[in-house]
């Protein structure tokens, strides 16, 4: 969550391969934009490749079971069964993630 707005631009000159290359690698990136992948780069933080389709898709699904599976374990009172199944649906999403 950026709680300062982005309002300084820095302006580089590239050959029309490097902006190709710079692009590409940006397009490949979780966020996907030039702007964020080189403020990225820039300042030493690090650049996640893009997450596919069907794993965030998963990576939600897995979350909304995991809500189910607490609501459940409040309704009957059983927290440690729960609790053996969140970590597993935990361990699965970093799987994904990572």
């Amino acid at each position: 969550m950026r709680i300062d707005p982005l309002t300084a631009r820095i302006t580089i000159r590239l050959t029309a391969e490097e902006s190709e290359r710079v692009r590409a690698w940006a397009a490949a990136s979780d966020d996907g934009t030039v702007s964020a992948f080189a403020r990225a780069r820039l300042l030493g933080h690090p650049v996640r490749p893009a997450m596919p389709r069907t794993d965030r898709e998963a990576v939600a699904e897995l979350r909304r079971i995991g809500g189910l599976i607490k609501h459940v374990a409040v309704d009957l009172g059983d927290r440690r069964a729960v609790a053996i199944a969140l970590d597993e649906l935990t361990a699965a999403v970093r799987r994904i993630t990572q």
